[in-house]
């Protein structure tokens, strides 16, 4: 009523790992050919994400310099938003990389335990404020939960490696590492027009729409 207009939608896909496990198994040609040609696919451990954080930050820029409101950062400026304090918060062993035939890094998929049990307002005297969420200390009290959710956040593909099946492998190697830890799945704010979108097309129990007037 006071004109404004959806100007950029943003979908979160929801799913379970049974249909997630399909995904991956659909992927599978695609990924085999990929590993054929000397890729590698791994858990993106927190050291190794640190490590890498000078190939990161020059990483960044290509991937995501399109999207609605991206602005670049100095590597001094990215260290202290992206460093410990931000990968401390990913699952180390569902999160996943994958590495070109030069051992450059050529994509990786964050992925998150579902913190929401431990940082709402109705978790009382347990509650954990965001900014103190780390991994191996908050895991843990959500393994025993009877809901085990993770949320799939921050994938990118470098441009020189994409259609190639990166992106494909990055998916199916993180949903099978997941497959015994986590049994819902979000993909989460994914824009329109980002091709990862129609990646679990057909394959998803949900769909949650959002949008920037």
């Amino acid at each position: 009523s006071l004109g404004y207009a959806v100007d950029h939608h943003y979908l979160t896909q929801v799913g379970v790992i049974e249909a997630a496990l399909m995904v991956s198994q659909l992927k599978r040609p695609a990924v085999d050919a990929l590993l054929a040609d000397g890729f590698r696919v791994e858990s993106f451990a927190h050291a190794a994400w640190l490590e890498r954080l000078p190939e990161i930050h020059r990483m960044v820029d290509a991937i995501f310099g399109g999207n609605f409101a991206y602005s670049p950062l100095s590597y001094e400026a990215f260290a202290s938003k992206c460093g410990e304090g931000f990968i401390r918060r990913t699952d180390p062993d569902v999160s996943t990389a994958c590495y070109a035939p030069d051992g450059s890094l050529a994509g990786f998929f964050l992925v998150y335990p579902h913190y929401g049990p431990i940082v709402r307002q109705g978790a009382g005297a347990e509650r954990v404020p965001a900014s103190d969420l780390d991994f191996a200390a908050h895991h843990r009290h959500l393994a025993g939960l009877p809901w085990r959710g993770a949320v799939a956040k921050t994938v990118g593909v470098d441009p020189v490696h994409r259609g190639r099946g990166v992106m494909a492998a990055l998916t199916a190697g993180m949903f099978e590492r997941g497959a015994g830890r986590y049994e819902h799945w979000y993909g989460a704010m994914i824009r329109q027009g980002n091709p990862s979108r129609n990646f679990a097309t057909g394959n998803t129990t949900g769909e949650r729409w959002y949008g920037l007037f």
